[in-house]
């Protein structure tokens, strides 16, 4: 899996990403209006802004995309159809 820290599970998820940023606990809140994956007072994780109002626990940044290989499977995928 490279040089990345994530591992993968007895039940095939990939574990080991980012970790969430608890601002209740001192760490920086998110840039003001980033877009970012939030975790609910619930536990469920959602993507959206920000919110000190008490909703959200953590927050994690979004994953960045690689269009490079987004188009490299674009081509492959038109290949296949052909």
């Amino acid at each position: 899996m490279g040089s990345s820290s994530a591992v993968e599970s007895a039940k095939g998820y990939l574990a080991g990403g980012p970790t969430y940023k608890y601002p209740g606990l001192g760490e920086k809140p998110p840039p003001g209006g980033a877009d970012v994956t939030l975790l609910t007072i619930g536990g469920i994780a959602v993507r959206g802004t920000w919110s000190d109002d008490g909703r959200y626990l953590g927050w994690a940044p979004l994953p960045k995309r690689d269009h490079e290989k987004e188009d490299q499977l674009k081509q492959l995928t038109s290949m296949v159809r052909k």
